[in-house]
């Protein structure tokens, strides 16, 4: 668990994120329950679920979602590369169906704060051609969610959530990942607010990290 305090926002609120849980055979079942429960404990406005969340086809089934319908707060899904693997169109439905919002280069407003969610992308450009469509209110702040870390910068954006690169999950990768992101892991500024990158809830491939841990992360923002 981690708390980041974050001011400027426009608006007081807790958000919760999770991202990266890659839910596999051998731990969905109790995985997911504990995380929904660590989730209520922290009592946030929003959670956030940025990309990622299964990595088989064999766990596309209402049984491996429904623990997503007990936490107990607005919930926001956006798809990670990750989704592009599988059955992406069922694993959305099933989102869907445990009443978490699914957004996809879309936005929605909830408790003062626009929400944007953006489908899988590793292009920026494409980031900015959908950030020019949506309808924001620029007296409302907004939040990004945004799987793959981006420099992407908008007057409207006050904070935007990544995560994507574990951190490297394992050492020596995460030098590589360094190579590969500007923005890691932790929060960074930009111009008009800030960017978090998570290392991820969950593991990909081996059930184990070092140099890094999985991360659920709290924000203070106000």
């Amino acid at each position: 668990m981690k708390t980041v305090d974050i001011d400027n926002f426009g608006k007081k609120l807790k958000i919760v994120q999770i991202t990266d849980l890659h839910l596999d055979p051998l731990t969905s079942s109790k995985r997911l329950p504990e995380i929904v429960e660590s989730i209520n404990s922290l009592k946030p406005d929003i959670v956030a679920i940025t990309g990622d969340i299964v990595s088989h086809n064999t766990l596309i089934s209402p049984t491996t979602f429904a623990p997503l319908k007990n936490i107990e707060a607005k919930t926001y899904f956006i798809s990670g590369n990750h989704e592009n693997y599988i059955d992406k169109d069922k694993v959305l439905k099933l989102i869907e169906d445990t009443g978490v919002k699914v957004l996809l280069d879309e936005v929605d407003l909830y408790k003062g704060v626009q929400i944007i969610g953006i489908d899988y992308k590793r292009d920026k450009n494409k980031v900015y051609d959908v950030l020019s469509k949506v309808k924001l209110d620029k007296k409302i702040p907004a939040l990004l969610l945004l799987h793959v870390p981006m420099d992407v910068r908008d007057e409207r954006v006050k904070l935007i959530l990544s995560g994507h690169t574990h951190y490297g999950q394992i050492v020596p990768f995460n030098f590589i990942v360094r190579i590969a992101f500007k923005y890691m892991k932790g929060l960074y500024p930009l111009e008009n607010g800030y960017i978090y990158v998570s290392p991820g809830t969950g593991t990909w491939g081996p059930h184990m990290r070092l140099g890094s841990k999985n991360e659920i992360t709290l924000f203070s923002v106000e």
